[in-house]
C-alpha cells in the first residue's frame, strides 16, 4: 500500500514538474514562433546575401546538438531527434509556386510535355542496352 502511494506521489511530482516546465517555456516559445513567422522573408533574403553561411550553419548545428544533449538528459532525446528530422524535411520542402517560364522537372506539367535538358529517358536506356553503351569492360 505504501509502495503505491510512493509511486503515485512520484508520478504526480514528475507530472507537476513537467507542467511547470511547460508553462515557463510556453511564453518564450510563442514569442519566438511569432518572431519567426513575421521575419521569415527577411531571413531568406539575408541567407541569400550572406557571406558567412558556414558560420551560421555551424552555430545552428552547435545549438541543435546542445538542445539534443539536454533532451537526452531529460529522457526525450529520441523524440527530439525524430521531431527535428520532421522539421528539417518540412523546412526544406519547397511549396511555393514556380516562377513563370521555369519548366517543371516532371515533363507532364510542361507545355507540350517537353522534357528538361539532361532527362534520362526510356528510349535512351533501350538504345544503350541494344547498342552496348552500358557494357562494362
Amino acid at each position: 500500500m505504501q509502495d503505491r502511494v510512493k509511486r503515485s506521489s512520484s508520478y504526480d511530482a514528475v507530472a507537476s514538474s513537467f507542467a511547470n516546465c511547460f508553462s515557463r517555456l510556453q511564453l518564450p516559445v510563442s514569442n519566438a514562433f511569432q518572431h519567426i513567422v513575421q521575419s521569415r522573408p527577411v531571413q531568406f533574403i539575408a541567407r541569400l546575401n550572406s557571406q558567412h553561411s558556414y558560420v551560421f550553419l555551424s552555430v545552428k548545428v552547435v545549438v541543435w546538438l546542445l538542445l539534443w544533449a539536454w533532451f537526452i538528459g531529460s529522457g526525450f532525446g529520441a523524440i527530439f531527434f525524430i521531431l527535428s528530422l520532421i522539421c528539417f524535411v518540412w523546412m526544406n520542402t519547397g511549396t511555393k509556386p514556380r516562377a513563370p517560364g521555369v519548366p517543371s522537372a516532371y515533363s507532364v506539367f510542361n507545355e507540350n510535355c517537353e522534357r528538361i535538358e539532361g532527362t534520362f529517358t526510356a528510349e535512351q536506356f533501350d538504345e544503350g542496352l541494344r547498342h552496348g553503351s552500358f557494357l562494362v569492360s
